[in-house]
């Protein structure tokens, strides 16, 4: 465990003096550099199912290949009553760059 941190750690340093990276689609992923432009409109198909459990998912930005890549919405069913869905976002970080913050089920 100690050596995935020290990897990690090192390719976080190496991506803040390269200027640009992706690490992964997880939360926590950091994007250099080119804030994520608006999100298009997206149109929402009727749910897949009478389930009152259904959730739409909006779409989000994703810093992919050194560029936004835009990861359109889509229905999923929510894991349990009462969970919360946590949506994507991005804020900019300590040293000019942005963090992801991943969806999220709560």
């Amino acid at each position: 465990m100690g050596a995935i941190k020290l990897i990690l750690g090192a390719t976080v340093v190496a991506c803040l003096f390269a200027g640009g990276c992706y690490l992964g689609p997880a939360r926590g992923e950091v994007a250099m550099g080119i804030e994520q432009p608006a999100p298009p409109a997206e149109v929402i198909a009727p749910a897949p199912g009478l389930d009152v459990d259904f959730f739409w998912i909006p779409g989000w930005w994703a810093w992919e290949g050194g560029r936004w890549g835009w990861h359109g919405g889509y229905w999923a069913h929510r894991p349990h009553p009462g969970a919360v869905w946590v949506p994507h976002s991005w804020v900019r970080g300590p040293h000019g760059g942005w963090i992801h913050g991943g969806g999220h089920w709560r």
